[in-house]
Order: C-alpha cells, then structure tokens, then sequence
C-alpha cells in the first residue's frame, strides 16, 4: 500500500473506531442538542410534557445550569411545528426555496420588471407547494391545518425567501412561531428562536414553566417586523456571535487537529510496525514453505530407497531360500555319499577279510606242499 493512502485509511479507521468526531456537550443522559432535536420533533401537545421530563432528567443529572436552558425552549405553534416537520422530514424540499431566495435577492439588483414578476410567480408557486407539503406532512400525523394555519405556514416560507435569519430558522427545524414579513426590511430573531437565552444565577430552579407556553395560540401568533434598525442591530450580534464561535470553533479545531496529528503519527507508526511484523512473517512463511518443500523431497528420495531396499531384500530373500534349498540338496547328496562310503568300508573290510582268510589259506597251503 502507498504511503500516499495510509493516512486517508487511518483516518477512516479513526471515524469508524469513534476516535474522532464532533464533540458533544452531555451530562448524564442528557444534552442540549439532543434535547432541542427531540423536542421540536414532537407535536405541540406532547412536547411541555417531553420537555418537563427532560427538566427533570437534567436535574437528576445535577446539571441546574442545562435544566433551565431546556425549561427555556418555547412551545411551538401549530403553524411553526409543520413548518419544523418539512425540514426534518423533506429537507430537500426546501432547497429550491433558498435557489429561489438567491435569485430573488440577485433580481431586486439586476433584472428588468417582466424576469422580477417571473420570479415572484416561481416563489408563489414554491411557497404554495411547501405548504401543501406542510400540511400533507401534519395531516400524516393526524393534524388537519386550519386555514389561519395555512396563512401562517405561508407567510412563514415567504418571510424565509427575504430574511436569512428565518431562513436558517426554517432550515435548522427549531421554528417556534410563524413570521410575516412586511416591508423591505428584515425581521430579527429574537421572539422566534428556538435557542434558548444563557442562565443567570437570578434565575430560580423551580420547575415552573417560563410562561412561553401558556398564553400562547397555536392558531395565531404570526409576528409582524418592518424595522431597519432591528436588522442592523441583530446583523451586527449575529456576527459577533458568530465571531466569538468562529474563534472557539478555530481554536477547538487547532487542538483537536494537534491532537489527531499526534495520533495520526502514532498509529501511522503502529501501521508501518504491524506491515514490518506481517513482511517478517511473510518471509518466515516463504523459508517455511521452501524447507517443507525440501523436506518433501527427501522423504521422497527416502521412499524410493526404501522401495529399491525392499526390492534388494526381496532378492536376497529369494536368494537365501534357493541357497537353502541347494544347501538342503547338498546335505542329502553328503549323505547318501556317506553311507555309501560306509557300506563300501564295510565291504573292503570284508574283502580285507576275505583277502586275510585267503592269504592264510595260502600260506597253510604253501606249508603243506612245503612239507610234502
């Protein structure tokens, strides 16, 4: 493997080994993100009880501070909720409406009367298709959409098309009441953010509700905005705000980076260690398997000794019984040459004898014609 490719390797083994990710604030069970995801997915009815029990979950957990930014997090009204369940459920859906939003905001600069009412038609038929998606997606859960309701999400998804702040809103799927805009200004954020304010140690943790929930008409509520320096002023906090996060976010960032360079290298080291054990291994297996080669070998040259041995010791086998069997054959013949050679020794004694007798008888012979 290249070395160009290793690291992009480890860092997809880091992300799924869970070594690197976005960093969380949880304690205990329970942490804002999550807490603000789940909610704002409810429907209206169900979310003050959701909300109590994540308060109360929050506060098991000894987190005083994030119960009360929970307890902070507004109802939503009918109209926002649908509004929610497009960005949840069909984001893609609103992706034309911000190309829309952007040619929009071009045309009021560049194009001519006739393109600028072409445009406003497309947004009239974009919005009118967001909120018959709306609609469909609450009428899925059960919800029939009043026909205020059905003004409000309009006016919602219209206000999106000319201010940024409503449309991140509407993207981020935390709208806690609907907006009509008026006018050529931008409408601020402050009475329909899902964020919740920061705690402050004059708040109290009683468990009570802050009052954003209860007065409030899931029909109505739609606020109206026509105010330039409202704009200014929320153009200039957004920036600020997201300065001082750009800031924490970049330095957050540089230690986290420092900090999975410093792993990076570790496990890269750890890699090229492993890759020298497995090309130690690799070899050791190539000198394994050229002996076991070997070793074949001669097992064979020994099976072909043994083959020619057993053949030599089949011979000689062979051999020995014919030996014997001459052997056997020799012996008969020495025998009966023995007896014969006995019974011709016991007939030369009696010829001996014979000879005696008769040489006897000569000489008794011999002595009487002597004395004759």
């Amino acid at each position: 493997m290249g070395r160009g490719r290793l690291p992009a390797l480890i860092g997809w083994c880091l992300i799924g080994w869970g070594l690197i990710g976005s960093p969380r604030r949880t304690l205990g069970q329970v942490d804002l993100e999550t807490a603000t995801a789940e909610l704002y997915g409810l429907a209206p009815e169900e979310f003050v009880a959701r909300r109590t029990a994540l308060v109360r979950q929050a506060r098991t957990a000894k987190d005083r501070a994030l119960a009360q930014r929970i307890q902070a997090l507004a109802r939503p009204t009918r109209s926002a909720w649908l509004v929610n369940l497009v960005a949840r459920h069909q984001p893609e859906v609103l992706a034309e409406l911000f190309e829309l939003a952007e040619l929009l905001a071009e045309g009021m600069r560049t194009v001519s009367g006739p393109e600028l009412q072409q445009l406003t038609r497309q947004r009239n038929t974009v919005v009118a298709g967001l909120t018959r998606t709306a609609i469909g997606l609450g009428h899925q859960q059960g919800h029939r959409a009043s026909e205020s309701t059905r003004q409000e999400i309009n006016d919602t998804f219209t206000a999106a098309l000319a201010d940024p702040d409503t449309a991140e809103l509407v993207r981020s799927g935390t709208l806690t009441r609907a907006v009509r805009w008026s006018g050529f200004g931008l409408p601020g954020v402050d009475a329909r953010t899902a964020t919740p304010p920061e705690p402050n140690d004059t708040d109290q943790d009683t468990g009570r509700d802050t009052g954003q929930d209860s007065d409030e008409d899931d029909t109505g509520g739609a606020e109206v905005v026509d105010l330039e320096p409202r704009r200014r002023a929320a153009d200039r906090e957004r920036l600020r705000v997201e300065l001082e996060r750009s800031r924490s976010r970049w330095a957050s960032a540089s230690t986290r980076h420092q900090r999975l360079t410093d792993q990076l290298a570790e496990l890269t080291d750890r890699v090229e260690r492993a890759a020298e054990l497995v090309r130690t291994a690799q070899e050791q297996a190539s000198d394994a398997q050229r002996e076991a080669r070997a070793a074949q070998d001669r097992v064979r040259e020994c099976e072909r000794a043994l083959e020619a041995a057993r053949s030599a010791c089949t011979a000689l086998v062979a051999t020995a019984e014919r030996a014997d069997h001459e052997l056997s054959e020799s012996v008969g013949r020495l025998r009966r040459e023995r007896d014969r050679d006995a019974s011709v020794r016991e007939q030369l004694g009696e010829a001996e004898q014979a000879l005696a007798a008769a040489e006897r008888d000569v000489d008794r012979a011999e002595s009487a014609w002597e004395e004759k």
